[in-house]
């Protein structure tokens, strides 16, 4: 999906908080919701917990698609991916992108503009291995804040969700990640990004366009899986 879109740019958010209570069988259950392409991607990971962020977030994804009668795309038979990994649909104006910190789990689908999304959960960090990534004015705001741990997440943050609208994503060179603002959209110009509301933690939306029409929705895992 290219930078250069007509009409108004609107990206919808869902969120999803898995439960303590899901296992095996939710799994399988939201697996055969899926086209069995996407299986193997989310069964390569050894840990329950990671193969379910990954199952909610595809599933998350169809649900929004149905919402906005996406229909094609909502049965993620055209899920493709980039040569670097990102993914996208193939012949279609949706753009989208996914990211997950345990419990929660975030899908975004965008019309009209192309977009990354972030999420991390408040968690100790070892503040020293972000320091390459950093400019020194944000690494001095790191160590003088209350709470290091949660500023340097949202310097990262705010990275990751570029990187994912950028496609990419750590291919880039060290110092441009470090120099975030001079990755620029396909089109030339800054990368749009915005703070969203995250009590928990850090969320993050890039866009290639200023002020996109925003919506954001919550369900919980149950009401992901009937078809």
């Amino acid at each position: 999906m290219g930078s250069e879109q007509t009409g108004d740019a609107e990206v919808f958010i869902g969120q999803c908080c898995i439960p303590s209570r899901t296992d095996t069988a939710d799994l399988l259950c939201g697996l055969s919701r899926l086209p069995t392409g996407l299986h193997a991607d989310i069964n390569r990971y050894q840990r329950l917990e990671d193969r379910l962020a990954r199952l909610t977030a595809r599933l998350l994804l169809r649900k929004i698609l149905q919402r906005l009668d996406f229909i094609r795309e909502s049965t993620l038979e055209g899920w493709c991916r980039s040569p670097e990994g990102r993914p996208f649909f193939q012949e279609s104006r949706v753009d989208f992108s996914i990211s997950h910190t345990s419990p929660w789990v975030v899908s975004a689908v965008a019309l009209n503009c192309r977009i990354g999304i972030d999420v991390e959960l408040y968690r100790s960090l070892d503040i020293n291995s972000f320091a390459p990534y950093l400019t020194g004015a944000e690494l001095k705001r790191v160590r003088e804040a209350r709470y290091p741990d949660r500023e340097v997440l949202h310097c990262w943050s705010m990275r990751e969700a570029i990187l994912k609208a950028d496609g990419r994503g750590l291919l880039i060179r060290d110092d441009s990640i470090r120099n975030i603002c001079s990755v620029k959209t396909p089109a030339g110009r800054p990368w749009q990004v915005e703070q969203l509301d995250f009590t928990e933690g850090s969320l993050y939306l890039a866009s290639d366009c200023r002020h996109p029409h925003l919506h954001r929705e919550q369900w919980n895992f149950e009401e992901l899986l009937p078809a």
